[in-house]
């Protein structure tokens, strides 16, 4: 059987290709969620924190892209954007009669329709974004579904189907499938988006700016005229293409109808005071873990968008506050002897090069390190020991 455009009515076995991929064994934890049994294969050994994953799920991938995969004969075939068409597994499907389709194409037939789906789209903050507008919908016990190209440590899993009528999305303008090289986002049925930032990237696909605007710019056309796009308004790239859409337009960034303010960061607990603006006027005030400019306007976004959905100030404020940030992303995971694991290291490199000087460098380091018990001292006392290191190397040059 061809590509599908739609489910078969029987729709039991789902075999994944390319299942060790983040994206992909999300959505097999959605599929066997949902009660499907779910069997998958992978160009290699899926190690960990993949294959653990999957075998909570009571999948054990196939090793390999081989035609044999197909021999308990699915339901359905999902493939994967990293399967290519002269791939044993993938030649055996195209002559067999299975019926096949992509990861997003399931996913919005399966999980998005009829959802008020969320699609957080751009070059940078999408899964930043993704996350808190997930985690605020959930906070305020909305119970979205979501599926995030990182793990966000509230929820600690990348995807779910959730209950609710929202559904929060990372869209991702990367190609489909080597038999869709359309990008991922259009099949994603957006009530509305978000629309970070536009930039030139992914220049094995892409030719220059312009091309990228060309797949954002289909993206702004899958709006229902009674849909919303979100978009960062002081980026010339996204307002060149966020005013295409035909329904409404929401601007956030300095200066426009949804802004933010950074009202103070304290630097023991890591969190950041901030207001948001609507047409000047203080929309609420929170706090949240996620510091800094960039963070400030994902935030804003995601109240912009979150607004028009009925969200409270109030009701935002909870989960801004609860809000635990992306796993991977700046995580502090060990101190060792007092230290992260890169002041340690640096500190290794100083004393393993048998030189007498480096010796005294390191004991210097140590005793100044030792001294501190404050992060930002220890960080100034690293500071120092690379620029007396330098000060000593331009000596000896």
């Amino acid at each position: 059987m061809p590509l599908v455009d739609s489910l078969p009515d029987s729709l039991d076995t789902i075999h994944i290709m390319g299942i060790g991929g983040t994206a992909m064994g999300a959505l097999a934890g959605m599929l066997v969620d949902a009660g499907h049994t779910v069997t998958g294969s992978d160009g290699g050994v899926v190690y960990p924190p993949m294959s653990d994953y999957l075998a909570g799920l009571g999948i054990n991938p196939m090793v390999g892209f081989e035609a044999q995969n197909l021999d308990h004969r699915p339901d359905l075939v999902v493939v994967g954007n990293v399967v290519r068409r002269d791939y044993n597994e993938a030649r055996a499907l195209l002559a067999s009669s299975l019926p096949y389709t992509s990861f997003p194409s399931l996913l919005g037939a399966r999980f998005l329709a009829g959802s008020r789906n969320i699609v957080v789209s751009g070059t940078h903050g999408k899964t930043t974004t993704t996350s808190i507008t997930a985690w605020l919908l959930d906070a305020a016990k909305r119970d979205p579904g979501f599926l995030i190209g990182g793990v966000a440590a509230n929820f600690n899993r990348t995807a779910r189907a959730g209950s609710g009528q929202f559904f929060v999305i990372e869209g991702d303008e990367y190609d489909t499938a080597f038999f869709d090289k359309g990008p991922k986002f259009l099949h994603y049925r957006p009530t509305t988006a978000i629309l970070t930032s536009i930039e030139f990237d992914h220049a094995d696909i892409y030719r220059d700016l312009e091309h990228c605007q060309q797949s954002f710019r289909k993206l702004m056309a899958t709006l229902p005229s009674d849909g919303c796009v979100v978009a960062r308004w002081d980026h010339d790239s996204v307002a060149d293409v966020a005013r295409e859409a035909e329904c409404e337009l929401r601007r956030y960034g300095p200066g426009q109808d949804w802004d933010g303010r950074i009202e103070g960061v304290d630097t023991r607990t890591g969190q950041m005071q901030f207001s948001v603006l609507r047409e000047g006027r203080r929309f609420g005030s929170f706090e949240t873990s996620l510091v800094g400019e960039h963070n400030l306007y994902n935030q804003v976004a995601a109240v912009a968008a979150l607004e028009r959905e009925g969200l409270t100030a109030e009701e935002l404020a909870i989960g801004f506050r609860s809000f635990q940030g992306i796993k991977r992303r700046q995580e502090v995971v060990a101190e060792v002897a007092g230290l992260l694991p890169y002041e340690k290291r640096l500190l290794d490199m100083l004393s393993g090069t048998g030189d007498g000087a480096d010796k005294r460098m390191y004991k210097y380091a140590k005793q100044r390190l030792g001294t501190h018990k404050r992060a930002v001292a220890k960080r100034e006392a690293i500071k120092d020991v690379h620029a007396k290191m330098k000060a000593r190397q331009a000596m000896g040059n």
